[in-house]
């Protein structure tokens, strides 16, 4: 049977882990959008740049981009 003592304590613990994990999860999603905003100005390069070659789509690193 646990404690109060054993309980504040997982609790605690719990607790740093859920801030600590909310922290990740904000600099992830600041990360994202940094990459959301370059590829989409990437993108209005590479459709006119498409264009002008005459290409639909080119396949780099084993992905292919339309």
């Amino acid at each position: 049977m646990s404690t109060a003592e054993d309980v504040g304590a997982d609790l605690v613990a719990r607790c740093k882990r859920f801030a600590a994990l909310t922290e990740d999860k904000r600099n992830l999603e600041k990360e994202l959008r940094t990459v959301q905003d370059e590829m989409t100005a990437l993108e209005e390069l590479l459709v006119e740049d498409m264009s002008l070659a005459g290409v639909q789509n080119l396949t780099v690193d084993g992905m292919t981009v339309y």
